[in-house]
């Protein structure tokens, strides 16, 4: 791990570690050591601790009185609760985007859906799911109410570890998404906010009903 100067010490642990949680390298259930991590890494153990306070933040791991640090599981109960409370925030956010939609708006949220259509066309890989949450969030952004930027902001390693079964959607499947994301983004420009809002819930409502909703585990099997 590199150290940036410039950023909170703690941040960039939990950084670091929320990656190896998000790429599966930390499995489900795992404990992580305090004492041993700040050896390796060669910082202090409050800093450590600090990074597991903001791991916890980030549902990425749980704090056990007397076992420390454990890696959060994210099977199909976890990864279903995950996708419905998008579903919640996707609603409120499309609706309200759709409610002030400024032409202004467009070339973000377009930039967003572009990057989005490259990695639906790519091999498997967990940057679509990153993809994926941009798109949502640009539009969130774009909403601009503070107080729900901040609960993405925290559910943002979560999402993208709940997105990795994404990998392997059927091509079609994938181009299939893509479209209902053009229709929310249709929606919105044309200042629909019930249809916008409702077709972003349906988005991420539907991906507990597919059979890739499965494992996070088998998922990065799979795809290993």
């Amino acid at each position: 791990m590199q150290i940036r100067p410039s950023s909170n010490l703690a941040e960039q642990l939990a950084d670091y570690l929320g990656q190896q949680i998000v790429d599966g390298t930390l499995a489900a259930d795992e404990p992580i050591a305090e004492s041993r991590l700040a050896a390796e890494l060669q910082v202090s153990r409050g800093s450590v601790r600090e990074a597991m306070l903001i791991l916890e933040r980030r549902h990425l791991v749980q704090l056990i009185p007397r076992r420390g640090a454990v890696v959060m599981a994210m099977r199909r109960q976890e990864m279903s609760a995950l996708y419905e409370l998008r579903a919640i925030l996707a609603q409120a956010s499309w609706g309200v985007l759709a409610q002030g939609w400024q032409e202004s708006h467009r070339a973000s949220l377009q930039a967003a859906l572009d990057a989005l259509a490259i990695q639906i066309e790519q091999p498997a890989g967990a940057a679509l799911g990153s993809a994926v949450a941009a798109f949502f969030d640009a539009a969130a952004h774009l909403a601009n109410n503070c107080y729900l930027l901040q609960v993405l902001q925290n559910l943002g390693p979560a999402t993208r570890r709940a997105l990795l079964p994404l990998q392997q959607y059927p091509l079609q499947a994938r181009r299939q998404m893509l479209q209902r994301c053009q229709a929310m983004f249709d929606r919105a420009a044309g200042g629909h906010a019930e249809a916008a809002g409702q077709l972003a819930a349906d988005w991420w409502r539907g991906l507990a009903t597919q059979p890739a909703a499965q494992p996070i585990q088998d998922a990065c099997l799979h795809a290993a």
